[in-house]
């Protein structure tokens, strides 16, 4: 009996000393140390700008949340690079981030890179080699072609693009890598990958990654406010609801001067669903909008560093009026004895009573005297009937311009060419 309690507490005392390191591992103590993994404090809130997240982040600022991919600065390490994975950190409003990886060559003989290879989000890395022989420099871009390497060579302060297909790594070469990424607006993480080719046998292919969070300033529901088709006389609402988390408390100051034909009816603080604050904008787009706008851009200021909060509104607007069937009047052959006669009609695009004020006939290549127009009311439709007389004399081919003058306030002239072959 006594036997088997002392086999019992032999075990257990070995399955803990076995179990202990693994247990002070997993908390972030590695085995055989004696200090202890520092507790988790929270992260203060996210300041302007770019924030790095390399443990050297300048006074007044802090290191972004986690990713939440977990993408770690600095790991693994190979013999080449320091790291070969890089986070570089939450950006504000900004379209283009950059970082860096440092390099050496351990090995004690020449190295040859090949084959660089940036992936479609890397736009552009900068490569510079120092060594014993001086500075060199390469770029690896999108241009001609992708993946394009250059060496770049300068001579009284000029710089000249030689293209290679190759870098050369001397014994004792370190250097930088330069790699560049565009966020394009994204609000998110992105990444991207540098593959390198070598002839090291213990480093035949390095693959340099990394990533980078877009945080936008102010989140504005909807994107853009769309309207779709609007006839010239129509008047619709729109409505947009603004919210930051960078700054909740943010202040929605005043807008900039708009046309006539948009509105601001209402700016107010309101509490979302989730108790957040947020403002709610609400407006007014029409009547007589500009049909070549294609729309609205409002712009308000903020009390924040002199932010701006931009609101899109889309309509794809009609004119004032309609003309059918166009402003080129094809009289076809116009015999003599007979004339022609051609009608146009133009359609207003709200409840607007049209007339025909005047007409003018420039540019003729006959006599004006042959030609005369006349308009008439059919239901809100103008129909302008253009005669030419029977008795018309002139070239083979006639042909002028047609001036209408409406009493559309929106509208002051329309004009019209046409011809016709006589015979």
């Amino acid at each position: 009996m006594k036997t088997r309690t002392t086999t019992s507490t032999a075990a257990a005392v070995a399955l803990l000393t076995l179990c202990l390191p693994a247990a002070l591992f997993a908390q972030g103590t590695p085995p055989g140390s004696d200090k202890q993994k520092p507790p988790a404090t929270e992260t203060p809130p996210l300041p302007p700008g770019t924030i790095p997240v390399d443990g050297s982040a300048p006074q007044g600022r802090v290191p972004p949340h986690a990713p939440v991919t977990e993408f770690k600065t600095g790991a693994p390490n190979t013999w080449f690079f320091e790291r070969t994975r890089l986070f570089m950190g939450e950006f504000l409003d900004k379209e283009k981030v950059s970082g860096s990886f440092k390099f050496k060559n351990p090995t004690g003989k020449p190295i040859e890179w090949n084959n660089l290879m940036g992936s479609c989000q890397c736009t552009q890395a900068d490569i510079t080699v120092r060594g014993p022989d001086g500075v060199r420099k390469y770029q690896l871009g999108k241009q001609p072609v992708a993946n394009s390497l250059n060496r770049l060579d300068e001579k009284d302060g000029k710089i000249t693009k030689v293209r290679v297909t190759h870098i050369n790594i001397g014994p004792q070469d370190h250097g930088l890598i330069e790699v560049h990424m565009e966020m394009g607006g994204l609000q998110g993480y992105k990444d991207a990958t540098l593959s390198i080719t070598t002839t090291d046998p213990g480093a035949k292919q390095i693959t340099l990654s990394w990533q980078a969070k877009g945080v936008k300033l102010f989140t504005i529901t909807p994107n853009e406010v769309y309207l779709n088709d609007m006839k010239w006389g129509d008047k619709r609402n729109f409505s947009f609801v603004i919210e930051s988390a960078v700054r909740p408390e943010f202040q929605l100051l005043d807008h900039d001067k708009l046309p006539e034909y948009v509105k601001v009816t209402s700016k107010q603080q309101i509490k979302r669903p989730d108790g957040k604050p947020a403002w709610k904008v609400d407006g007014e787009f029409g009547p007589n909008a500009d049909p070549k706008a294609g729309g609205a851009g409002i712009v308000f200021k903020t009390d924040w560093q002199d932010k701006e909060v931009r609101l899109s509104v889309i309509a794809t607007v009609s004119g004032p009026v309609t003309i059918e069937p166009g402003t080129f009047l094809s009289f076809g052959k116009i015999r003599r004895g007979e004339g022609a006669v051609q009608k146009v009609t133009i359609k207003p695009n709200g409840d607007f009573k049209l007339a025909l004020k005047s007409v003018e006939f420039p540019r003729l290549t006959f006599d004006k005297k042959y030609i005369s127009a006349t308009g008439e009311l059919v239901g809100k439709d103008l129909v302008v009937s253009v005669k030419i007389a029977p008795e018309v004399r002139g070239p083979m081919l006639v042909r002028g311009a047609m001036v209408l003058s409406l009493n559309h306030p929106a509208v002051q002239g329309k004009q019209f060419t046409f011809n016709g072959i006589l015979r």
